[in-house]
């Protein structure tokens, strides 16, 4: 008797990206999982049946795609005793895949929190704090996004979110080890950083519109100053924006991934622009806003930057620093934050801030620091007076 398995929204995830060396290419890619008790035996030949709805029934259609699996993913019965291994659960061969990524990755988490906990010794000198910021960038753009398909993605997040409800397999849930590394390293540094440290340092994409934002700077793009209210309610976007995928995460499947199309991480990152010209056009749309207002997307409408605020509230300290003049008299650090996340009063707004540290190398900047500046030249004057005083004497 013909057995029929159907494919739940409960047991499905959206994979934004594929490992592996013989990968096909997928404009989209999802995991079904199939329960142990369904009794599908997948080494028998099945047939999997997709139906066309349409608005009259009788043009509906049904196809049947007949699968047999490949003998050389068949483990024959003659080898089984020496493999097999029922403690062992299936995810641990992802993660034994992906053993030299892992490797790397945690390496170049070490290196970014070992600079972030020495960021005074990083700022005291702007140019050596900018090579290394950009370098980083580079790196997670090109290696960790482009090459190792370490995107984080609000799908990956709310796929956590919803797990109580949905109550998915462990092996789901870490299939993918640098997803699964990033987000405990991203979860615990709520705690010392807050957002910041994954917005500004850890996101491909938020890499990309950096990048390509102080290039447009470089070249004398002009560059849009956006009034402290219009940031101040534009900022909000973003919440209304994570309120509905939540919302829509567990009703419908099928449009919490229509829906996360607002990020662009897939078409730019995941897939490298290798897709359906209308899913170009947005992101190249929201990178050439980048050009002129710097941080666009990431400040204004990222669903998952929003999330990160939020985990940000446990953060319990703030390690950077300010002065009393910051703010009254000062405003330097408020006119040069590149993304507005300082006010007039001279207040960082730890949910907006990307741990540039821009406004830290002013803090050790005695040529542009006004309270510096003005302890600077009372040095140099007593100094000076010094040296004419040793001159008479002599």
């Amino acid at each position: 008797d013909a057995k029929h398995i159907p494919l739940l929204k409960s047991n499905f995830r959206n994979l934004g990206f594929l490992h592996g060396e013989d990968k096909p290419f997928f404009a989209e890619a999802g995991l079904y999982r199939i329960p142990a008790d369904a009794g599908l035996n997948p080494v028998k030949p099945w047939k999997l049946e997709i139906l066309i709805e349409s608005k009259n029934i009788n043009e509906s259609k049904k196809y049947l795609l007949n699968y047999t699996l490949d003998d050389k993913y068949i483990i024959k019965p003659d080898g089984l005793i020496k493999i097999a291994d029922k403690d062992t659960p299936i995810w641990h061969g992802a993660w034994e895949g992906q053993k030299n990524n892992i490797s790397i990755i945690l390496f170049t988490l070490l290196i970014l929190t070992v600079a972030i906990i020495k960021m005074d010794l990083l700022t005291k000198f702007d140019y050596r704090r900018k090579i290394f910021r950009y370098l980083f960038l580079t790196w997670i753009l090109v290696w960790l996004g482009w090459i190792a398909g370490g995107q984080i993605t609000i799908l990956s997040v709310l796929m956590w979110v919803v797990a109580p409800v949905n109550n998915p397999s462990w092996n789901v849930l870490l299939s993918d080890p640098l997803l699964t590394v990033l987000m405990t390293y991203v979860i615990i540094t709520f705690i010392f950083w807050g957002r910041g440290l994954f917005c500004g340092w850890l996101c491909p994409f938020g890499s990309l519109q950096e990048l390509l934002g102080k290039f447009a700077q470089y070249i004398k793009l002009p560059q849009i100053k956006i009034s402290e209210k219009i940031n101040r309610n534009a900022l909000n976007i973003k919440y209304v924006i994570l309120i509905s995928l939540v919302i829509t995460s567990f009703y419908s499947a099928e449009l919490l991934n229509l829906g996360s199309e607002i990020e662009p991480f897939k078409t730019s990152i995941s897939m490298q622009f290798q897709r359906e010209w209308y899913f170009v056009l947005y992101a190249v749309i929201l990178l050439i806003l980048g050009l002129f207002i710097e941080r666009f997307f990431c400040r204004f409408l990222c669903p998952l930057g929003a999330f990160m605020v939020l985990g940000g509230k446990l953060r319990l300290t703030n390690p950077l620093k300010r002065r009393s003049e910051c703010g009254n008299p000062c405003k330097l650090c408020s006119k040069a934050c590149p993304i507005e996340a300082i006010d007039n009063k001279g207040n960082i707004n730890m949910n907006e801030c990307f741990y540039c540290l821009d406004c830290q190398s002013l803090y050790y900047n005695n040529h542009r620091c006004p309270p510096l500046v003005i302890k600077r030249k009372k040095l140099e004057a007593l100094q000076s007076k010094h040296v004419k005083l040793e001159e008479k004497l002599v």
